[in-house]
């Protein structure tokens, strides 16, 4: 079994919400058959914050990992190094089930308010959060398992 676990990076959390983090994260590899299902690996984008965590964890429980650290720190690709986009891609395609950690209101794009405030002083749903006021990199690689057909889930940490 391949999991994948990202989210946001570590400052947007308070300490309680870490240790919450943390303690989901054990939940989940029980969850999954640990510790008798000896073929769980944990696939990481290798942020900090959730996925160090995850990482962290894992190696305390003896679970395999796979990380897919971007070679250049931007969205896009740039030449033949890849970046934050197409090492998210990577999790979600070799993931059987990715799970997805965030605050609550972690979209940076709106503040976590849910909307945009345009020129005009018209409101209207964020784009990119959908009206919750939760995204990061991690909801976006949620989003494309899910296109793929894969199982995937929202944990929101209050």
């Amino acid at each position: 079994m391949k999991i994948g676990i990202g989210g946001p990076e570590e400052p947007g959390w308070t300490r309680e919400q870490k240790e919450k983090v943390k303690m989901r994260i054990e939940t989940i590899f029980y969850y999954h058959g640990y510790p008798q299902e000896s073929s769980i690996t944990l696939l990481s984008g290798h942020c900090s914050g959730v996925d160090i965590w995850a990482e962290e964890i894992a190696k305390e429980m003896g679970i395999k990992t796979v990380i897919f650290k971007p070679q250049i720190k931007q969205w896009h690709d740039f030449q033949l190094l890849k970046g934050y986009r197409s090492r998210n891609i990577d999790v979600a395609k070799e993931s059987d089930v990715y799970y997805d950690i965030e605050p609550e209101g972690s979209c940076r794009h709106c503040r976590g308010t849910g909307l945009e405030v345009s020129e005009l002083a018209h409101e209207r749903k964020c784009r990119y959060c959908k009206g919750t006021g939760i995204y990061s990199g991690g909801t976006w690689t949620m989003n494309y398992a899910k296109k793929l057909g894969k199982e995937a889930c929202q944990i929101v940490i209050s």
